[in-house]
């Protein structure tokens, strides 16, 4: 389907060439322009995953911080534990 600017472009073409050839000529110009929208097209869905992604390592950075925090706080529990089973053995000899 030709828009103004193919008809335009037709007509033009047309002039100086047979109607056949100017039909092919924008025929191929909207089909390469056809493609490069496509293939647009598939960037812009890539660019969609990369950020669905990057929100997915945003929340993988969370998870990791909170298991490092527990982490940390059962290395305090157990080192206190730890000090207050030496300070009883300690009390014990």
């Amino acid at each position: 389907m030709m828009n103004a600017t193919a008809i335009k472009v037709y007509e033009i073409f047309k002039n100086r060439f047979s109607e056949k050839e100017a039909e092919t000529v924008v025929t191929y110009f909207e089909e390469k322009t056809a493609d490069r929208v496509n293939q647009l097209a598939k960037t812009l869905a890539k660019q969609a995953d990369i950020f669905t992604v990057r929100e997915e390592v945003a929340g993988l950075k969370l998870e990791i911080a909170n298991t490092k925090t527990e982490i940390i706080r059962w290395l305090i529990v157990t080192l206190t534990a730890f000090a207050a089973l030496i300070v009883a053995v300690i009390k014990l000899t």
